[in-house]
């Protein structure tokens, strides 16, 4: 193994652990009784021995040698490598090979009877002995400072290590309730928002069933209230007339009579017109309502309402009682409409007179946006449009909702006999 080792140094060439396997190799072969084996790694040694830079792989070889001349007592051989060990630079900072050197030097030299040598080798060993044994001592103190201290380090670090894993702790069991807490409140969260949207959508569903009923209970309120004009004027006006023309068809020449008949007709079908109208139809005109329910809207609201009716003078109880009460139900519903669904601040009412025909607009600063809640007021406007032969426009424009009702032809009422 060892002469292995020596040829992986060689080939590597490193020097010194080619010198520590030679060098071991001489006591192998020493103590096997091969001189000449020994001889030859001798000379391997000698070689090698320039080229070594440790003084530790120095100091080892000299000891092999001088192990092997003490084995065979060869005091004289062993004395130059003793003094060669006490040369190499550094042994000072090795002062138990010193005290090995001196002890062995003493025995050689009085092995040699040069007794004066021998005192004086063992004078050197053993105030060496007493310096080391001084110098043991103080060690031995400071390694059980060192080792007092590292242990009172040692029990500081293991507090220290126990107040950190005690804070993980409680960080840990923080961080697991923040995150108990935060998933708890994700969990409220979601189910508020699917609560939310539950409600959203029956919301929702009820708003549209709302609207489908209102609209059917409008729809079944003007077949109840055509039903009930069906009734009063086949029971009433029909059979009156028809009074009126047996009389006449039977030559019946009683003309007062007659005239008092047909003007009961009239106050029959002037009565059912009436119970149609509002009551401030019957003692004012369109322009009248409209700006005394405008004026009632701005107070009871929190918006500015302007109306203005063109030309100045129009004569607006010209404007048949039907068309005047779908103009009023539009105005009614427009203005609604910008107060309660777009947030509208300002509302502009404008009734002129076009021509034959006339015109309404209702014009507000609210947001076009919201209104999607007012899908069935507008569709009544359009169908009350229609009503009176008028065309409904609704349009955005410029931060602006405008409302139009145009009318072509108006009509007007047939002046009283």
């Amino acid at each position: 193994m060892l002469t292995r080792s020596y040829g992986y140094a060689m080939q590597l060439g490193q020097t010194d652990e080619a010198m520590s396997a030679a060098a071991y190799m001489v006591a192998v072969e020493d103590r096997r009784g091969n001189n000449k084996g020994a001889d030859t790694w001798r000379a391997r040694c000698r070689t090698l021995e320039p080229k070594v830079s440790s003084t530790m792989t120095l100091v080892a070889y000299y000891q092999i040698l001088c192990s092997v001349e003490l084995n065979h007592k060869n005091w004289r051989g062993a004395l130059p490598l003793f003094r060669k060990i006490l040369s190499v630079k550094g042994i000072e900072q090795m002062p138990f090979v010193v005290y090995d050197c001196y002890n062995n030097m003493h025995e050689a030299y009085a092995a040699l009877g040069q007794w004066h040598e021998a005192y004086t080798t063992m004078a050197k060993a053993t105030a060496l002995k007493d310096s080391l044994f001084e110098s043991q001592k103080a060690e031995s103190m400071r390694e059980l400072t060192v080792k007092y201290q590292a242990k009172e380090k040692e029990l500081e670090l293991a507090q220290n290590k126990a107040r950190l894993a005690q804070t993980q702790m409680y960080v840990s069991i923080g961080l697991l309730l923040t995150l108990l807490l935060a998933a708890a409140a994700f969990a409220y969260i979601m189910r508020q928002k699917r609560r939310a949207r539950i409600q959203a959508e029956e919301f929702a569903r009820l708003k549209a069933d709302t609207g489908r009923k209102l609209m059917q209970k409008y729809v079944d309120g003007l077949e109840n209230e055509r039903e009930r004009l069906a009734r009063e004027l086949h029971d009433g006006v029909c059979n009156s007339l028809y009074t009126v023309q047996l009389r006449i068809a039977s030559g019946n020449t009683d003309a007062e009579g007659q005239a008092a008949m047909i003007d009961e007709c009239r106050n029959q079908v002037r009565r059912i017109s009436h119970e149609m109208m509002p009551p401030e139809f019957s003692y004012a005109d369109i322009s009248m309502v409209l700006d005394d329910y405008l004026c009632q809207a701005a107070e009871a609201g929190r918006c500015e309402i302007t109306y203005k009716a063109t030309p100045e003078g129009a004569d607006w109880s010209r404007v048949d009682d039907s068309t005047a009460l779908e103009i009023y139900r539009i105005a009614q519903e427009a203005v609604a409409n910008a107060m309660k669904h777009s947030g509208a601040t300002r509302i502009d009412v404008r009734l002129a007179v076009q021509g034959k025909g006339l015109e309404l607009t209702v014009t507000d600063n609210g947001q076009p946006s919201k209104r999607a809640s007012a899908g069935i007021g507008r569709r009544t406007m359009r169908q009350r449009a229609a009503a009176v032969n008028g065309h409904l426009d609704t349009w955005s424009s410029d931060g602006q909702t405008i409302v139009r009702l145009t009318i072509s032809r108006m009509h007007v009422k047939t002046p009283k006999a």
